[in-house]
């Protein structure tokens, strides 16, 4: 698996967003909304906070858990492979 960190979300005004629905961080981190579901619900995704039923991502919480995150079997990224 290829690990890419994506680009800031901006709103349709321009302002840089904060914080990000289930559907819209599945799309920022390139996975599906079930994936991203099914880590929550193992407590093995990125934080998250429930506001009433709607269950909100910090953007920066979002790119923490991208660098931090490790796929099972230990296996690193290309740029951690190089050394770099």
């Amino acid at each position: 698996m290829e690990c890419v960190v994506p680009e800031r979300t901006k709103s349709v005004s321009g302002v840089e967003r904060r914080w990000l629905r289930t559907n819209e961080a599945a799309n920022y981190l390139t996975v599906s909304e079930d994936h991203l579901k099914s880590l929550r619900q193992k407590k093995r995704g990125p934080a998250f906070r429930k506001v009433g039923r709607v269950v909100l991502y910090a953007i920066e919480d979002l790119d923490g858990w991208v660098t931090s995150y490790r796929p099972r079997g230990g296996a690193k990224c290309a740029d951690e492979r190089k050394g770099a």
